[in-house]
C-alpha cells in the first residue's frame, strides 16, 4: 500500500482519520505535495540577558530596534551599529506596546509617551501636547469725541421744544425719539467705528479665545472663551455738555461721546520650564493662534434713545490698565477747571436734574492730548497706576484724562441699552471665533517675564467675519490613555481606552487679567502754592491679598462623579468675590465686575468648587453644558454679589481615569498628536480590545469595503471608509470574542485571530475556522509510546544544539489551552502563519501553510513576535554549546543554512479496514531524500490506546521482520534535510489474517 502523508490533524477521531494524517509533524509542513523542511529562523540581533525587541522602527533612511532590558529601561539600537546602546526611557509602570508614526516613536505606558527622531536622536516629547496657558489683559486709551481727530467739537441736537424743564427726566415723545436717536446714533456709530474698528480696538465686551496650531494645520488645546470687558454696562457713553432754553422749554443741547478703546495684551503664564517644554514641540507645534468674537453690543443697535440718564452710565467700569503718554499735565494758573462746548449757557442750580453737573460749567475747553492724564500725580502713583490690571470705572476716567478739577458729568442719555438678561444670553450665544493673529512660539516662549501688546492692523477688524473660523474642540486637553495601537494608512487607531481629564484652566488664563489686588484712590483738591487756584492731585492706596484660592472641577460620566484638581493657586480670584464697605447708612456688600464667564472643556462637568485655603470657605459655581460649544460653563452678571460661604462638608470624590471602553480614536493623517472628533467611533455597547486592517480588495468590486475590523467583547465589527476619510462602524461580521490581542495578525486580504473556537480567518464579511482540524482537548501523548525516551534520544542525536529538546517540551498541551495564551506570526515570504504559545516551557509551534491550507509544525524557542511587515520578526532564546542562552531576535522569512531535524508522528492507519488484524513485515520511507537521513519505528495497536513497537530501523528501509498482527499501526520518522529534501510517504506491505470473521 502506498501512504502519502497529509497534514498535522486531531480530527476526526483516531478511528475515522484517513491514513497519512499526522499526529505529529515537527518542523516539517506538508507544502507542494511533500512534507518540506522547515529551517532553523535566521538570526538578526544578539542581545543581552532579560533584553526583549520591543518594535523596529523604520524609515527608508534608518532602521531603528527599541528593546526593553531587564532593568526597565527602553533603549534603541542602531540597526548599523548593533554593540551601541542608547538609553531613551525607563519604565515607571507597565508598557503596553511600542508603535511609531513617520518619524515619532510612540509607547503606550500610562498614557502615550512620544520621542520624535531629529538630529541623529530621539528627542523625549512627554505624553501630551503641553498646556500652554496664555493670560489676556487689556490695554485702555480713553477717547472723547470733541478730542478726536475727526472732530475737535461737540454736537447739537434740536429737541424741536417738545420737552420742558418739569419732564427732563421722563421718557421723550414719540418725535423726540426719533430725532436724538437718528442724530446721536449716527456718531455713535461714526465714533465707534473710527476710534475702534478702524484702528484695531474694542470698545465693546468680547470673547477671546487661543489654541494650538499643529505642523498640520490642525488646532488643539483650545483655551477657554475668556471674557475681555473695555465696558461692562452700556457705552459708549453720551454726555450732555450743555444746552439752550427758552424759558422752560429746552430748545437744544450738545452732546459729547466718550468710550474707552481697548487694545488687547498677552504673558505666558508659566516659567523657565514651561519654555523648555515648548521648545521641544517646536517641530509639532507652530504657532498659538488667537481668535476673538464679534463685538457683544450692550445697546440696541435698531432701537431708540428715550430718555436722559442721571449719571449711572458714567458707573460702567473699564478691566485692564490705563494708558498714558506722559506722565501727567500741571495746568497753569487760571486755566479753567473744566470743558464746555463753545457758547453754553450755564445751567441754574435749581433746575432739577442738573444741579451737581459739574461738567457743564462756563469757559472754554482746553485742547488735551490723546493719551494724556491731566491730573496731578507723582511719579511712584502714576507708576502704581499705568500697571495696575484692575477695575478703573468711566467717571474716574473722566476726571483723570479730560478734567483739571476731577469733575464728571451729571447726565447722560440712555442708549437703548439691552437688558441684563439679554447681555447674558449674548455671552451665552457666543460660539464663533475668528482668527486674530498668530503667535510664533519662539515669540510666545520668549513673553512670560512681561506682557506684550498684540497689534492689530488698523482695517482688520472691518472684515473679520471673513477670516478663519475657530474650529470646535474636543476634549484634546484629555490625556488618552490606551493599551493597544494600530497604526494604518498613516492614521494611528487606539482602542482599550481610557481618559485623564484636563487639570482645568487656572484663573489667570480663563479670566481676563487683574492683579493681585486692588488699587483704592481718590481726587484730592490741593491749592497751588503762591496762587489762589488749586488742582486735583490723585491718591493712590495699593491693596493687596494674601490669599490663596484652590478649585476643584466635578464631572459625571459612566454614571460616576470625578473630581479634577485644578492646577495652581487662584491667587487672582480674591478679587472675583464680593467685598464689604461702608457708607452712610452701615455695611453692604460690593460685587465685582469681573470673573463672569467659567468653563471646562467638558459638556459632563457640573460643577467647580472654589476653596479659600485659610478658611476653607467655598464657593460653588454650577455648570452646565454650552449650547454651541463643547464645555460647560457658569456666567456671573456685573452687578451679582458673590459672597463665600461656609460649609463644613463638600462633596469630594476620588480622582481617576474616565473608562471609554466602547470607542475607537483615529488621529489625522501622519499626526499622532490629534485626534478629532470626526476620528471618534463607538462600536456596539461592549469594549473595543483591539483594531486591525485587511489591505486587499475584500468584496467583488469594491476595494476596501471594509479596511478596518474592530475587536470587542461583543464580537467583531466591520468599520468602513466615509466620505471625508475617517472611519464609521457598519455592521458586526462575528460573534467570536478574541481571547487575546496579541493574537490578531494581519495577512494580505485578511485577519486572524485566536477565539473560544480556534484561529479564525476573516475576510470581507465572511469567518472561518482553519483549526478545525487540529482543536481539540485530548491530544496525542507522545508519552503514550513506549520507548519515547528513544525516540528524543535520537532526535538530539541527530540535532544541533537549537534544536534539542526533551519530552516536556513537544508533549502537546490541549489545544482551547494553547491559544488562550498564543501569537500569531504571518511570514509572508513562504505564505505561512506561525501559530506560537508565549509559554517559553512550550517548544513547539504550529505552523499553517496558505498554499495547501494544511498544517506542521515547528520546534522553536519564540516567546514574542515585533512587528515589521513584510518580515517575520520574533524573539527567541538562543541555546549555547556551554549550556548557557541569551535572546536573539529572529526572522522567520530568512531561513538559516544548514539542516532541519524533524518529528513525524502518524495518527493510526488502517489499511483498507479498521477491524480486520494485519501483519506488516515491509515499511519503506518515500520522498527526495538521502536514505539515511531518516530513521523509523513502527507501533502497532488493537484498541488505539495501547500501543506496542513492533520494529525499527536507522534509515529509510524496515523490514526483515514478521511481528504479531494489529488492526492499527502508526509510523514514527526522524528526519535530518536540508532544503533539498522531502518526505513524500510511506509505502507498506502488509499481510491481513483471519479474514472470515469480524474482530
Amino acid at each position: 500500500m502506498e501512504m502519502q502523508y497529509n497534514g498535522h490533524t486531531a480530527n476526526p477521531s483516531d478511528y475515522e482519520c484517513p491514513d497519512g494524517d499526522l499526529a505529529m509533524s515537527l518542523n516539517l509542513i506538508p507544502e507542494n505535495g511533500p512534507l518540506s523542511p522547515i529551517l532553523p529562523p535566521g538570526e538578526v540581533l544578539e542581545l543581552t540577558d532579560g533584553d526583549t525587541v520591543l518594535y523596529v522602527h523604520e524609515t527608508t533612511a534608518w532602521r531603528h530596534y527599541i528593546v526593553r532590558e531587564k532593568t526597565g529601561r527602553i533603549i534603541w539600537i542602531d540597526g548599523t551599529e548593533t554593540a551601541k546602546r542608547t538609553g531613551l526611557y525607563t519604565l515607571k509602570g507597565e508598557l503596553y506596546q511600542a508603535t511609531s508614526v513617520g518619524n515619532t516613536l510612540i509607547l503606550l505606558t500610562e498614557g502615550m509617551t512620544y520621542f520624535l527622531w531629529k538630529d541623529g536622536a530621539y528627542l523625549p516629547l512627554g505624553n501630551h501636547i503641553p498646556d500652554v496657558e496664555i493670560s489676556f489683559g487689556l490695554v485702555g486709551h480713553p477717547r472723547m469725541y470733541s478730542c478726536s481727530d475727526k472732530s475737535l467739537e461737540t454736537f447739537r441736537v434740536d429737541l424741536g421744544e417738545k420737552i420742558s424743564n418739569d419732564n427732563l427726566h421722563a421718557e421723550f415723545p414719540e418725535e423726540v425719539q426719533t430725532t436724538v436717536t437718528e442724530q446721536v446714533m449716527a456718531r455713535v456709530n461714526r465714533f465707534v467705528a473710527d476710534q475702534t474698528v478702524n484702528k484695531g480696538r474694542f470698545c465693546f465686551p468680547f470673547f477671546v479665545r487661543y489654541a494650538l496650531r499643529l505642523f498640520d494645520g490642525s488646532l488643539v488645546c483650545h483655551s477657554a472663551p475668556v471674557l475681555m470687558n473695555p465696558s461692562t454696562t452700556s457705552a459708549p457713553v453720551v454726555i450732555c455738555t450743555s444746552y439752550r432754553t427758552d424759558g422752560s422749554i429746552f430748545k437744544s443741547m450738545d452732546f459729547d461721546i466718550m468710550l474707552v478703546a481697548a487694545t488687547l495684551d498677552y504673558r505666558l503664564v508659566g516659567n523657565d520650564d514651561s519654555r523648555l517644554i515648548l521648545e521641544k514641540w517646536s517641530d509639532i507645534v507652530k504657532s498659538v493662534d488667537v481668535f476673538i468674537s464679534k463685538p457683544i453690543y450692550p445697546y440696541d443697535q435698531d432701537g431708540k434713545i428715550k430718555a436722559f440718564n442721571d449719571g449711572d452710565n458714567m458707573d460702567s467700569s473699564f478691566i485692564g490698565r490705563l494708558y498714558a503718554t506722559t506722565s501727567h499735565t500741571r495746568p497753569a494758573a487760571g486755566t479753567p477747571g473744566g470743558y464746555n462746548g463753545d457758547g453754553s449757557v450755564e445751567a441754574p442750580p435749581s433746575r432739577p436734574g442738573l444741579s451737581g453737573a459739574s461738567y457743564i460749567s462756563s469757559g472754554k475747553r482746553p485742547e488735551f492730548a490723546e493719551d494724556t492724564i491731566n491730573t496731578s500725580i507723582n511719579a511712584t502713583d502714576l507708576d502704581l497706576i499705568l500697571k495696575a490690571y484692575t477695575e478703573w470705572k468711566y467717571s474716574r476716567i473722566f476726571a483723570m484724562y479730560f478734567t483739571r478739577d476731577g469733575s464728571y458729568p451729571g447726565i447722560t442719555l440712555h442708549l437703548p441699552e439691552f437688558s441684563d438678561e439679554k447681555k447674558s444670553q449674548s455671552y451665552k450665544d457666543t460660539f464663533l471665533f475668528y482668527r486674530l493673529c498668530s503667535i510664533p512660539l519662539e515669540e510666545l516662549s520668549g513673553s512670560s517675564g512681561g506682557r506684550t501688546d498684540i497689534t492689530v492692523d488698523e482695517e482688520y477688524l472691518q472684515s473679520l467675519v471673513t477670516r478663519e473660523v475657530m474650529t470646535d474642540d474636543y476634549l484634546t486637553r484629555d490625556r488618552i490613555i490606551p493599551k493597544y495601537a494600530f497604526p494604518y494608512n498613516g492614521r494611528l487607531n487606539l482602542a482599550n481606552l481610557e481618559r485623564s481629564p484636563f487639570r482645568g484652566f487656572p484663573a489667570e488664563s480663563m479670566l481676563a487679567y487683574c492683579t493681585h489686588g486692588a488699587v483704592n484712590w481718590q481726587l484730592i483738591k490741593e491749592p497751588i502754592e503762591g496762587t489762589e487756584e488749586t488742582h486735583v492731585r490723585l491718591s493712590v492706596q495699593p491693596v493687596l491679598t494674601g490669599h490663596t484660592f484652590d478649585i476643584a472641577v466635578y464631572i459625571k460620566e459612566n454614571m460616576e462623579t470625578y473630581r479634577v484638581q485644578v492646577r495652581g493657586g487662584w491667587g487672582g480670584l480674591a478679587e472675583f468675590f464680593s467685598y464689604e464697605a461702608t457708607n452712610d447708612n452701615g455695611h453692604y456688600t460690593a460685587g465685582r465686575s469681573w470673573g463672569t464667564f467659567f468653563f471646562y472643556p467638558n459638556p459632563n462637568a457640573c460643577k467647580m468648587v472654589i476653596f479659600d485655603e485659610p478658611s476653607y470657605n467655598h464657593f460653588i459655581i454650577d455648570l452646565k453644558p454650552h449650547e454651541f460649544l463643547n464645555g460647560a460653563y457658569a456666567t456671573f452678571g456685573y452687578g451679582m454679589v458673590r459672597k463665600e460661604s461656609v460649609s463644613d462638608h463638600v462633596d469630594s470624590r476620588s480622582d481617576g481615569n474616565i473608562p471609554i471602553p466602547s470607542k475607537i480614536y483615529t488621529s489625522e493623517v501622519n499626526n499622532p498628536f490629534y485626534f478629532p472628533l470626526s476620528g471618534i467611533n463607538t462600536v456596539g455597547t461592549g469594549e473595543v480590545y483591539a483594531v486591525c486592517a485587511a489591505a486587499k480588495a475584500l468584496s467583488e468590486g469594491q476595494f476596501g469595503q471594509f479596511p478596518l475590523y474592530s475587536f470587542t467583547s461583543e464580537g467583531v465589527w466591520a468599520l468602513e471608509v466615509s466620505a471625508t476619510g475617517s472611519y464609521s462602524a457598519r455592521q458586526p461580521i462575528t460573534r467570536d470574542v478574541c481571547l487575546n490581542t496579541g493574537s490578531i495578525t494581519q495577512i494580505d486580504s485578511a485577519v486572524l485571530f485566536a477565539t473560544a473556537r480556534g484561529i479564525m480567518l476573516i475576510s470581507g464579511s465572511e469567518t472561518r475556522c482553519i483549526t478545525d482540524a487540529i482543536n481539540t482537548a485530548d491530544p496525542f501523548p507522545i508519552t503514550g509510546l513506549p520507548g519515547h525516551e528513544g525516540i528524543i534520544a535520537v532526535f538530539n542525536k541527530k540535532a544541533d544544539i537549537r534544536e534539542r529538546t526533551d519530552i516536556s517540551g513537544i508533549s502537546l498541551m490541549p489545544f482551547p489551552d494553547f491559544i488562550k495564551g498564543c501569537g500569531m506570526i504571518y511570514d509572508y515570504t513562504h505564505q505561512r502563519i506561525i501559530a506560537y504559545n508565549k509559554d517559553k516551557g512550550i517548544r513547539y509551534s504550529y505552523v499553517y501553510s496558505m498554499k495547501t491550507q494544511l498544517w506542521g509544525m515547528m520546534l522553536t524557542d519564540i516567546y514574542d513576535n515585533v512587528n515589521s511587515y513584510p518580515e517575520a520578526l520574533a524573539m527567541s532564546v538562543k541555546k549555547k554549546e556551554d549550556g548557557s542562552s541569551v535572546p536573539v531576535l529572529v526572522d522567520l522569512s530568512r531561513t538559516s543554512s544548514g539542516t532541519s531535524t524533524g518529528l513525524v508522528i502518524s495518527r493510526p492507519f488502517k489499511m483498507g479496514d479498521p477491524t480486520v488484524f494485519k501483519t506488516v513485515d515491509t515499511v519503506i520511507q518515500r520522498g527526495n531524500f538521502h536514505r539515511d537521513h531518516v530513521a523509523q519505528v513502527l507501533y502497532g495497536s488493537n484498541d488505539l490506546r495501547h500501543w506496542f513497537p513492533v520494529w525499527s530501523s536507522a534509515d529509510m528501509y524496515l523490514r526483515g521482520f514478521y511481528g504479531s498482527p494489529y488492526k492499527f499501526f502508526r509510523t514514527v520518522v526522524i528526519t535530518c534535510f536540508d532544503k533539498s529534501e522531502s518526505l513524500y510517504g510511506c509505502t507498506v506491505q502488509f499481510t491481513p489474517r483471519q479474514t472470515n470473521q469480524p474482530r
